[in-house]
């Protein structure tokens, strides 16, 4: 399951060449929401970079079981790229749309659900804007979005095109501390979390994800962590989207 194809996952196809004129502006492609009458929590779910809608429906099909209504998100796939102040304005504007739409549902409780990438543009959204955060569901989260984005096998051509620009691993993880995860933790408090984290992680190497646990937990967290050693990256999030 490790070299699960992706297509199988609700994830497109793997294109590493961006568009040098994306408008970060245009970070947010759709935002879909379905309403369960009488739910008592708002489930908002931030999807992995090259996610499509079959992914995200059946995360919330599960999360529609639990009684809880759904607001999920596509984003552009080039709100991650080599242009690194780029990366961090998508960032910025996704943080605003989300603020503006929970705004919008003046929900009383709200469950995140975030997968892969997603675990930065939630923490960074956590961590920028006051939201309401009930409970939290990480899907193979990493802790450092420059050193998954470094070690990753799916990323290697953008680390090459870092490298070629000269920047090293240190210089991004100090352009992308707004990015990191285990940075933002400090500000989250007094939240249960489960986290959902695979061993056999070539994609987003799991080291970070136990770091960011850890740090979530000296905030004032309540965090559960979920391991498996045998269905990889992808198969962790299509596991993801079929169970409780």
């Amino acid at each position: 399951m490790a070299s699960l194809d992706t297509a199988y996952c609700g994830l497109k196809k793997i294109d590493m060449t961006y568009d040098a004129d994306f408008d970060p502006q245009q970070s947010v492609t759709k935002a879909l929401y379905e309403e369960v009458p009488d739910a008592h929590e708002l489930s908002v779910i931030i999807p992995p970079w090259h996610a499509n809608e079959w992914l995200l429906k059946r995360i919330a099909g599960q999360q529609r079981k639990l009684g809880r209504s759904t607001l999920m998100y596509l984003f552009d796939d080039n709100i991650l790229s080599s242009d690194a102040e780029r990366t961090l304005t998508s960032f910025v504007v996704i943080a605003g749309r989300i603020e503006t739409d929970l705004h919008d549902k003046k929900a009383e409780a709200v469950h995140w659900f975030a997968t892969s990438l997603g675990t930065s543009v939630l923490m960074h959204t956590l961590g920028s804007k006051k939201l309401l955060a009930t409970t939290i569901d990480f899907v193979v989260p990493g802790g450092d979005l420059a050193k998954s984005l470094w070690t990753g096998l799916r990323t290697r051509p953008l680390r090459e095109q870092f490298e070629a620009q000269g920047i090293t691993l240190s210089q991004l993880q100090k352009l992308w501390i707004p990015l990191a995860p285990t940075v933002q933790a400090a500000k989250i408090h007094d939240t249960d979390i489960t986290m959902s984290i695979s061993l056999a992680d070539q994609i987003i190497r799991p080291d970070t994800a136990f770091e960011f646990a850890n740090a979530l937990r000296e905030s004032g967290n309540r965090v559960t962590i979920h391991t498996n050693s045998h269905l990889g990256h992808y198969g962790t999030i299509l596991a993801s989207g079929f169970s409780g």
